[in-house]
């Protein structure tokens, strides 16, 4: 029975690079496999598996915030650490085509991609080296770009 009283392991450094304020830590997941991301609610459509190529070595940490009292859902971060720099830009430019496929306003495309795809609801996007980002379901612009930001600062920390 001492077993089950153990100290839970260190999460994963992909992890731990996530934003920490507004996070709620009963809802940061490690993604190391394409089937793990399956059940993963980054839009209110399907993303096809393969969009983020998570095969081989790459892996992904997603984390659930609340920006604003009672908002569902929650503003989504995931972070992508691909195997190289080339394999990051691909995995944004499907994510990137998929949002403009589903009809979602491109608002902005540099530094980084912003996209509104309803009221109250914004998307960001950007690379950082072999780092992809992006923020799902953001209240609004203000807090998809400070999100997407903080997330690569501490990522490539």
């Amino acid at each position: 029975m001492n077993e089950l009283d153990a100290p839970s392991a260190e999460r994963p450094e992909l992890c731990r690079a996530l934003p920490q304020r507004n996070l709620d830590q009963q809802e940061v997941r490690y993604v190391v496999h394409p089937l793990h991301a399956q059940d993963l609610y980054l839009a209110n459509q399907i993303i096809p598996e393969g969009t983020f190529g998570l095969e081989g070595e790459a892996v992904a940490a997603v984390g659930a915030y609340a920006l604003k009292e009672g908002q569902q859902p929650k503003t989504q971060v995931f972070l992508l650490r691909q195997t190289g720099p080339e394999a990051a830009k691909r995995a944004m430019e499907k994510l990137r085509k998929l949002r403009s496929d589903w009809g979602d306003e491109l608002l902005q495309e540099d530094p980084q991609v912003i996209f509104r795809v309803g009221e109250d609801n914004f998307c960001s996007m950007a690379l950082k080296g072999n780092l992809m980002a992006a923020v799902f379901f953001a209240p609004d612009r203000k807090a998809a770009v400070d999100l997407l930001d903080e997330t690569l600062r501490r990522a490539s920390e």
